[in-house]
């Protein structure tokens, strides 16, 4: 891989790079939209990656190409707003100006990115391309930062660019373990790492190639912002409440009549999501694989029906291995409106049943879907 990551330099800028970085993207098992409430996730880095090559150059700008897409953009190392229009520039740029407001100035660089993490897949391409690229510059500017501080940076990045992310990708991006689940409390930070043992299942994504992005910021603000709208009518009572993470189910039906019905929804969901969490985990742990499918069915079920975060297509492909002989279960993954689903079937019938639903998937809606069989891996890291 750094052959061919150098070769790709060479050609945009007519030396060899001097660092080179490999970003995971990350696969939720369960814990959707609970992130920015403070509340629990369990996450994992994937070996679906962004890759970094770069170098300092002679030049008074930095100059960033997107392998992937044949784009370049260059700024000032001085740059304080973000002016571009195009969404990976816009990432970049961000990235520049998170680190500049924190006096982490980087010498001038050329970079040279791309990978293997589907946009808008719900497999977090964003926080692959933001710790990612952080990273780089605090290796190649021996700025020594450290995992939490690029983790905060890069989320930063995201809401500067008006997307108001928890801090899960980041973490699963930056923290990830290989062969394991990651155990995250997103407001202490804490983490606990463990082994999914899943006996005779498998685990696979399917791609709607149904993109989120036209919904990321819209929509995903709006829920954020549905969510706070309830913390602060139940701080009116309980002042010691900070986020949903805080609220029980007994305190949000007490104000049930003061949240208009689509926030209340929302907070259920949320709620219950936490609790999902901790179920799965025991689940896990206790090597209770049938309770697992059943909290996923519930999982996709609050999506559907109280966070309305899913579309037609990916209804379709969760009913369709939920309805599949020898399936564990099934849900959506990520923030929603498109992406991926996550599935749980027996091993020895994984081939035919991702060849049955793709076929059935494109009959249905005329798109063609892609299917992942993914491995965990380490987070962020030099290579």
């Amino acid at each position: 891989m750094k052959k061919e990551w150098n070769l790709h330099f060479r050609q945009s800028f007519g030396t060899d790079a001097e660092v080179f970085v490999k970003a995971p993207g990350r696969i939720n098992v369960i814990g959707e939209h609970t992130d920015y409430n403070y509340g629990f996730v369990l996450p994992a880095a994937i070996d679906r990656y962004m890759v970094f090559a770069l170098s300092e150059n002679k030049d008074s700008n930095h100059t960033i190409v997107a392998y992937d897409v044949a784009e370049s953009l260059s700024f000032n190392p001085d740059i304080a707003t973000v002016s571009a229009s195009k969404t990976w520039m816009r990432y970049v740029q961000s990235v520049f100006v998170q680190l500049n407001l924190r006096g982490h100035q980087s010498k001038p660089v050329n970079c040279i990115f791309g990978g293997t993490i589907p946009q808008g897949g719900g497999m977090s391409s964003s926080a692959a391309m933001c710790g990612g690229l952080i990273f780089s510059l605090s290796e190649m500017n021996d700025w020594h930062l450290t995992r939490k501080q690029i983790a905060l940076i890069a989320q930063a990045a995201e809401h500067g660019i008006g997307i108001k992310c928890g801090i899960m990708d980041q973490y699963a991006t930056l923290f990830g373990k290989k062969d394991e689940v990651m155990l995250l409390d997103c407001r202490n930070l804490e983490t606990a790492h463990f082994p999914m043992n899943l006996g005779q299942y498998s685990m696979f994504l399917i791609n709607s190639m149904q993109t989120h992005e036209f919904a990321t910021e819209s929509e995903y603000n709006n829920r954020r912002a549905s969510c706070e709208s309830v913390v602060a009518i139940i701080q009116n009572k309980y002042p010691d409440i900070k986020s949903l993470r805080d609220v029980t189910m007994l305190m949000l039906t007490e104000h049930q009549s003061q949240i208009d019905e689509t926030s209340y929804q929302r907070a259920f969901y949320v709620i219950e999501e936490n609790e999902r969490v901790f179920r799965l985990v025991a689940a896990l742990k206790e090597n209770r694989l049938e309770e697992l499918g059943v909290i996923l069915r519930e999982a996709h079920a609050g999506m559907k029906n109280l966070y309305e975060i899913t579309t037609p297509e990916i209804d379709f492909l969760v009913d369709y291995i939920n309805n599949y002989p020898g399936n564990l279960g099934a849900r959506m993954m990520g923030g929603g409106f498109g992406g991926c689903t996550i599935n749980f079937v027996t091993q020895e019938i994984i081939d035919q049943c991702c060849s049955d639903v793709l076929a059935a998937y494109e009959n249905k809606f005329g798109r063609k879907g892609e299917i992942y069989r993914l491995t965990f891996q380490d987070g962020v890291n030099v290579f």
